[in-house]
């Protein structure tokens, strides 16, 4: 039940038009997944309200987001949306 809110938390500060509170939230979730927490239904907020930010800092910390994050499933084949992902960046 915790873990639910917590994601409604960060589904609500991604969304948010402020460049800061987007930093904030993704800095929070880069340390929850570094200590072996899970959020794959945040994966798509991220690339729909976060990757078309133009501030530096953001896109700094997408970067890293993107190292910590699970790309694969549990048997081995690319995540669908890390196909959006890497187009996005071509």
């Amino acid at each position: 039940m915790l873990k639910y809110f917590i994601i409604l938390f960060f589904c609500y500060k991604i969304k948010l038009i402020f460049f800061k509170a987007k930093a904030e939230a993704l800095k929070k979730l880069i340390v929850l997944m570094l200590n072996g927490e899970k959020f794959p239904s945040l994966l798509m907020i991220i690339i729909r309200y976060v990757m078309p930010s133009q501030d530096h800092a953001i896109k700094k910390l997408l970067l890293i987001f993107w190292e910590v994050v699970p790309k694969h499933t549990g048997d081995g084949k690319l995540l669908q949306e890390m196909i959006l992902v890497c187009d996005a960046y071509r």
